[in-house]
């Protein structure tokens, strides 16, 4: 991404510039390419080009602060998440060590979120202290004495040969998908000596709700609440464990969230959750018998009585 900066404006092209790289890592789905457009209109064209360029950039920011405040919480939750499974491969790997190579943001060769997702999936897996990772300066270091050339998408086979030039047992690597509504992330782990592909896990951010009654891809309905819930399915098998994340809470200690048949009136509560202050959390239900049941999130008990704030249907075989 290039922007020309003009001698008189350079202050102003570096504000915007940091503020587009803080929106990028937790916004991948906004247009940069346009917006970058509009600053060199702004900074280099006429008066009316100027008022039209300044006018799409401070929707474009005003857009991007608010979708970056919403969905920051979620996108945290969503690389712990995938660390965690991917961790679980520790037993299968002789020495626990793993390189991850990074992603491939489909459609978009050469996007610099794929670094952000790369580090911040980096940061997790050593977090969760069950894997020991590569440091990216040393993969990169050890690729170029070896003059290993690859493309932005490796697949099982040029994963093994990365593994086994860096010494690890497996190569972690993945995909990302951006559309105007959701961020999605598919990640591998792959072991160096067979390419074998040891665990893929699914998992992403949906950046808005439907209209109420309409259940849309995470299958939330209802509300005009700024409460969200992601599940990664919705359909179970009898006694699965049931991971749901709830963003957009209010923050009160009493803000709740429960399990119940989808049958049950509103004032019904099965297993449930105290979000305690949290505006963002993963909650797990489990032991689930089969039948169609719903998650609804409420705010504030008991002042805020038993209003449904959002509510998720799901299925259990």
């Amino acid at each position: 991404m290039f922007i020309k900066l003009y001698p008189m404006n350079a202050i102003k092209s570096i504000w915007v510039i940091h503020l587009f790289a803080g929106f990028q890592k937790y916004c991948p789905q906004l247009p940069l390419d346009n917006a970058c457009a509009a600053i060199h209109d702004y900074m280099g064209g006429g008066v009316v080009m100027k008022k039209t360029a300044l006018f799409f950039l401070i929707a474009f920011l005003a857009s991007g602060f608010f979708a970056f405040a919403d969905n920051a919480a979620e996108f945290d939750l969503v690389f712990k998440r995938i660390a965690q499974k991917l961790s679980a491969v520790e037993a299968r790997l002789p020495n626990k060590t793993v390189a991850v190579y990074g992603f491939d943001v489909i459609g978009r060769p050469g996007d610099t979120y794929a670094i952000y997702a790369t580090e911040k999936l980096t940061h997790e897996l050593v977090n969760a202290g069950r894997l020991l990772v590569i440091e990216r300066s040393r993969i990169t270091e050890v690729l170029k004495e070896q003059s290993f050339s690859v493309t932005d998408v490796v697949d099982a086979g040029t994963a093994a040969r990365i593994g086994k030039l860096l010494s690890v047992d497996a190569v972690v690597t993945g995909t990302i998908l951006v559309t105007e509504t959701r961020t999605e992330f598919i990640v591998r782990v792959i072991t160096s000596e067979k390419g074998i592909i040891l665990t893929s896990v699914d998992d992403g951010v949906t950046y808005t709700v439907s209209a109420a009654g309409d259940q849309d891809a995470t299958g939330s309905t209802g509300a005009s609440s700024a409460a969200r819930l992601v599940l990664e399915k919705t359909v179970y098998g009898r006694g699965e464990k049931i991971s749901v994340t709830v963003s957009g809470l209010q923050g009160s200690e009493t803000d709740w969230i429960t399990l119940v048949k989808a049958d049950d009136p509103v004032d019904t509560y099965g297993q449930w959750f105290y979000t305690k202050g949290k505006k963002a959390e993963t909650f797990v239900f489990s032991g689930v018998v089969p039948g169609e049941y719903e998650i609804r999130v409420y705010y504030d008990w008991p002042a805020g009585g038993y209003e449904v704030q959002q509510q998720i249907k799901i299925l259990v075989q």
